[in-house]
């Protein structure tokens, strides 16, 4: 349950500050972003069109990969400098992919034949074999939650909620332009100390609300506080966990494992 000793910092909505979207927070840097992205987007998409139809086809890479660059670097204004909290990971994935993908292109355009096939290969397998391994420590965290048998979290113990990932479905389109929400949840992520040690966990999803700063109440294992039991998360079993592998890292796997045979078949 809630500690409700804090500081009561919501608004008259009922919403905390950290729940705001910048658009309540910061509307005219909200509006100045959202255009850039725009722009960014189309500018990419229609460099990458145009290059594409006059065959000239690094120029069109460029494009593709500038709108990665582009967004991830607005992304990490948004974050660094309007909203002042660190950059959140996905962003680093966007630019790395933004990066690396125009380096990719420099590379292969001004080498020989082997560099550029060479380059096309580590390209092709290093973004889904990336895509794997993100896959692998989310079905990790998911399974370790999910499987780990709680019999033994028995000692309750405020956490604080420093972080948390949040879903919602909606029917009819988004919220904006008509959308019903049906179903929010949260992925919270824990810290708490026990023993004079701090420990940092990731629960299992919840429809109950999750805020960062807040206190909840969850049960540890004491001889093993990593293990601990949220008691309002949602109940899944084996088979999520298999379905959370297969969809985060079996897809991707398989992808990387075809664009292999492939490269092999065509002897590069």
């Amino acid at each position: 349950m809630k500690n409700y000793d804090d500081k009561m910092n919501y608004d008259e909505n009922g919403l905390y500050s950290d729940e705001k979207s910048m658009s309540e927070t910061h509307p005219v840097a909200s509006r100045i972003l959202s255009a850039l992205i725009i722009l960014i987007f189309i500018a990419g998409i229609g460099g990458l069109f145009y290059f594409g139809n006059t065959g000239n086809g690094y120029s069109a890479m460029y494009s593709f990969f500038s709108i990665f660059l582009g967004i991830g670097i607005v992304a990490l204004l948004s974050d660094v400098i309007v909203e002042e909290r660190a950059p959140q990971s996905g962003i680093y994935i966007v630019l790395g992919i933004g990066i690396l993908g125009i380096a990719g292109t420099a590379l292969v355009k001004h080498g020989d034949h082997n560099t550029r096939m060479r380059m096309l290969k580590l390209f092709f397998v290093s973004i889904t074999g990336l895509l794997s391994t993100l896959g692998l420590i989310h079905s990790i965290r998911n399974a370790k939650y999910v499987l780990c048998s709680k019999d033994n979290c028995t000692q309750s113990i405020m956490a604080e909620c420093v972080d948390r990932s949040t879903v919602v479905y909606t029917s009819g389109g988004k919220v904006k332009n008509g959308g019903n929400i049906k179903k929010v949840t949260y992925r919270p992520v824990y810290k708490f100390t026990f023993e004079d040690k701090e420990y940092t966990v990731t629960s299992g999803t919840t429809t109950s609300e999750r805020n960062k700063g807040m206190q909840y109440e969850i049960f540890i294992d004491p001889e093993n506080p990593d293990i601990f039991y949220d008691p309002e998360s949602e109940r899944k079993g084996l088979f999520s966990v298999i379905l959370t592998f297969i969809l985060f890292v079996g897809i991707p796997a398989l992808i990387c494992a075809i664009f292999i045979f492939a490269f092999k078949v065509a002897g590069i």
